[in-house]
């Protein structure tokens, strides 16, 4: 299943792992390079400098592992999201609303079984539809962030890409 909030890619390149993590590494490493970026063993996590950084600006986490079919091949999986502090942010609040949603919901569960009208449905409702305005405001976000999240994208196949050789599959 597709991650709507998270978009992903996958590749599997003809280069070893140490030497695909450093091709990528290369891409905020550079002088100019338009992005920053940090790793940690083969995790690396990039976005745009900061100068050009927004709200919705995307980071990609990508993580460079051996490829099970081949000592000499990489697999490299990576995935966008929002900054961090906005994910968590994002996660945060819908796990509050997820929570006050079933508390709510007992509540008019038990009024329904005291053959009361259950009126505090209304703080299940409520929630639902603000989970679902925060879905539609990160599409938003995705489409206000399509130009950097193609950047990045481009930059990790970029580099990834041996000269002349187009191996790099989806």
């Amino acid at each position: 299943m597709a991650d709507l909030l998270r978009p992903t890619f996958e590749c599997t390149v003809p280069v070893e792992p140490a030497r695909a993590e450093g091709l990528i590494r290369g891409v905020y490493e550079r002088d100019g390079s338009p992005f920053v970026g940090q790793s940690v063993r083969s995790h690396m996590l990039i976005t745009v400098e900061r100068g050009r950084r927004h709200f919705w600006s995307p980071w990609v986490h990508v993580d460079v592992n051996p490829a099970s079919d081949d000592s000499h091949a990489s697999h490299v999986y990576a995935r966008f999201s929002p900054a961090p502090s906005v994910w968590t942010g994002f996660m945060l609040t819908y796990i509050a609303l997820l929570t006050i949603a079933m508390i709510t919901g007992c509540w008019a569960f038990s009024q329904w079984m005291l053959d009361q009208p259950p009126t505090m449905l209304w703080g299940v409702a409520i929630p639902a539809l603000l989970a679902i305005a925060m879905l539609w405001s990160a599409r938003v976000g995705q489409r206000l962030a399509r130009a950097q999240m193609r950047m990045l994208h481009d930059a990790v196949r970029g580099a990834l890409e041996p000269a002349g050789d187009s191996s790099v599959g989806s």
